[in-house]
């Protein structure tokens, strides 16, 4: 349920509100996971990234960095 660009679910909201701020540069896996100093687990915030994305609030884009690819997130 989207409530004026919200999901009504409290992490994904919180995310949302870290990604408006982090502007343009999205935020890295980690970074988002630090929002919670690593108590989250990731099962939780990959499923509030999913709602996040299927909502189309948020998208997901792949950095390639000569290793493992980097997963930032954005508006």
């Amino acid at each position: 349920m989207v409530f004026c660009d919200r999901v009504g679910d409290r992490i994904a909201d919180t995310i949302l509100d870290a990604l408006r701020r982090a502007g343009t540069d999205g935020m890295t896996r980690t970074e988002i996971n630090n929002l919670w100093n690593g108590r989250l687990t990731g099962e939780r915030i990959s499923a509030a990234l999913s709602k996040l994305e299927a909502q189309r609030l948020a998208r997901r884009v792949k950095q390639t960095t000569g290793g493992r690819p980097r997963e930032v997130w954005r508006i």
